[in-house]
């Protein structure tokens, strides 16, 4: 293939990469760093696409532009491997990371537009990639966890074999002018640029492997955490799904309703709906769907429960629902009150 096709191909590639993340975003809202991915390999597509069309459009789209586009898309792809592993960004990181880009910028105008030298060019772009490079891949070996190990070095690698094939290339072509002509050669192209495919793809696919196990494991910790709480409070609490299917009832919710050493964790839906009195059941669900209705937020409600032992009781709940960005309802939360004053 040809140095343009090859280019078109990396486009393509990218955008690929870019609009996959955005539709896996919108299944997983909650990755709000993906925006930093989507953004990066969006920036990162259209500086290929500007370097395949050199000779067609006026230099400064596609040799200065796009440079600017690929070193803001290898930026963004910091930021997001940063919110990934919620790592401060510090105002020394920002000031550091503003003045590499403003200088960035600067030499690449002052070596196209006043001294057109694409010696000096490639030489700061190696630069500039090679401090990106290592930092990305000592931020992703230096997150890895106790367990899981592998797929952080790997990620971490791969961004090194990336400054690697980079610098070997930009030295091997600035050191031994004899050479240059090799990297036009088919096969070498080829190879070079294949090279970057692979890269990309591994980079960009790892990295999603990466955020969705680090999702995943943020949840267990948080549901591990609640379930413990949980279990040591004297709030009873349920949890309702988008459907308003029970998926959780605390131990102390049983025991407020009877089930004194009772082992069982959870009632379904009918139990529960048993427990209200039968002369407050369609007042308590009308409040609770109404709300829903009204977009509430939460909702607070008194209502007497039957106990195991016969007697009925006053409890007031306090319902905190749940929203997506959409609006949509995804679930509820319920707290009920320790019972004090029994009712016959």
């Amino acid at each position: 293939m040809d140095v343009r096709t090859l280019f078109i191909v990396l486009f393509f590639v990218n955008l690929f990469l870019g609009v996959f993340t955005f539709v896996l975003k919108l299944s997983q809202p909650r990755f709000k760093f993906f925006n930093f991915w989507i953004a990066a390999n969006l920036l990162i597509a259209f500086g290929y696409l500007f370097y395949a069309l050199r000779g067609i459009v006026a230099d400064w789209v596609s040799v200065f532009g796009a440079n600017f586009l690929l070193a803001f898309g290898s930026v963004f792809r910091l930021l997001g491997l940063k919110k990934l592993f919620n790592s401060k960004i510090t105002v020394y990181q920002i000031w550091l990371v503003s003045s590499g880009l403003v200088l960035f910028i600067l030499v690449m105008n002052l070596f196209f537009w006043v001294v057109n030298d694409i010696l000096v060019r490639n030489v700061f772009i190696a630069i500039f990639y090679t401090i990106i490079g290592i930092y990305g891949g000592m931020l992703v070996i230096s997150n890895a966890p106790p367990k899981g190990k592998g797929v952080y070095y790997i990620l971490g690698g791969i961004s090194f074999i990336f400054v690697a094939v980079l610098d070997i290339r930009i030295i091997s072509w600035v050191l031994f002018p004899v050479m240059r002509e090799l990297f036009y050669v088919t096969l070498v192209s080829d190879i070079q640029f294949l090279t970057t495919i692979v890269l990309d793809i591994a980079w960009t696919m790892l990295f999603l492997y990466i955020a969705i196990q680090e999702s995943i494991q943020k949840e267990v910790e948080s549901d591990e955490k609640f379930k413990y709480l949980a279990k040591n409070t004297s709030d009873g609490i349920i949890i309702f799904d988008s459907k308003n299917q029970i998926v959780f009832t605390s131990p102390s919710y049983l025991i407020q309703i009877g089930h004194v050493g009772d082992e069982k964790y959870f009632m379904s839906d009918k139990e529960i709906y048993q427990n209200i009195h039968p002369d407050d059941r369609e007042v308590v669900f009308k409040r609770f769907y109404e709300a829903i209705a009204q977009k509430k937020t939460n909702l607070v409600y008194k209502y007497r429960v039957m106990h195991n032992s016969g007697h009925s009781f006053w409890r007031e709940d306090t319902a905190q629902f749940n929203y997506d960005a959409s609006g949509k309802y995804v679930g509820a939360v319920i707290i009920c009150r320790q019972p004090n004053n029994p009712v016959n």
